[in-house]
């Protein structure tokens, strides 16, 4: 199923329940939408969002997506640093008038907050992720101009404080969500697999604890759902708390 048609919200879900066994998703908890590479010893590698990485319109849908549930989307100022034009609005998503419906028909009418954590604040002022409306810098520093919490904590507590206010949707290095997924912080994994040879300057670091799907988590369904493209396999699953 192609999401070239995914205009609506009814397509939204559509698409949605084809890739990932669902209907209109989890309204509350943490996500954490993640692209990753299968190596051949089971390990899962962060795949890194630069020019050159293997490419597929379904791991957009699928990121886009969860930004389009969220509550709260919380990142950090280390992805910011390494994608200088990343934003977190659906504007600039080729799925954005679909998107858009689909986060009206769950009653959502207002943007997410935007949590950035960063010990450092070190963030260029002009980054574009400041357009968003609900942006905030989490941590020591201040970012000149951006709304700023004090906050010394982990991810994991931030995460915990951040519950509350819904959906909280994870998009962060595995340097963070490692620890998330050892805490059993995380409740859903959306995770795409690509099956390719990527040059190693392409791969990050192991994507998950031990890196392997956590034994408390289960399948949504027996076999994940296979894509072709031009130049790869993609793989899309989800996984949930048991």
């Amino acid at each position: 199923m192609s999401p070239d048609a995914v205009a609506t919200a009814a397509g939204v879900e559509a698409l949605a329940r084809w890739l990932f066994e669902e209907r209109a998703g989890p309204t509350a908890g943490v996500v954490h939408p993640t692209a990753c590479v299968g190596r051949d010893d089971g390990r899962l590698l962060t795949l890194e969002i630069k020019d050159g990485a293997p490419q597929s319109a379904h791991d957009t849908f699928a990121l886009h997506l969860q930004r389009a549930r969220a509550d709260v989307i919380v990142t950090t100022g280390a992805i910011l640093r390494n994608e200088p034009g990343v934003t977190y609005g659906l504007e600039e998503s080729p799925f954005a008038a679909g998107l858009r419906a689909h986060r009206r028909s769950r009653g959502q009418t207002t943007p997410p907050r935007l949590v950035v954590l960063s010990a450092s604040g070190d963030i260029a002022r002009d980054h574009p992720a400041w357009t968003h409306p609900h942006a905030e810098v989490w941590g020591r520093v201040a970012v000149d101009g951006v709304s700023h919490r004090a906050f010394d904590g982990t991810a994991a507590e931030a995460v915990a404080t951040l519950k509350s206010e819904g959906l909280v949707v994870v998009e962060a290095g595995p340097s963070v969500t490692r620890p998330l997924y050892a805490a059993r912080v995380i409740d859903t994994l959306y995770l795409s697999t690509v099956e390719t040879d990527v040059a190693p300057s392409l791969l990050g670091g192991v994507a998950l604890d031990a890196g392997r799907i956590p034994v408390w988590m289960r399948p949504a369904a027996p076999e994940p759902r296979r894509v072709a493209t031009s130049d790869a396999n993609w793989f899309f699953a989800r996984h949930d708390r048991r």
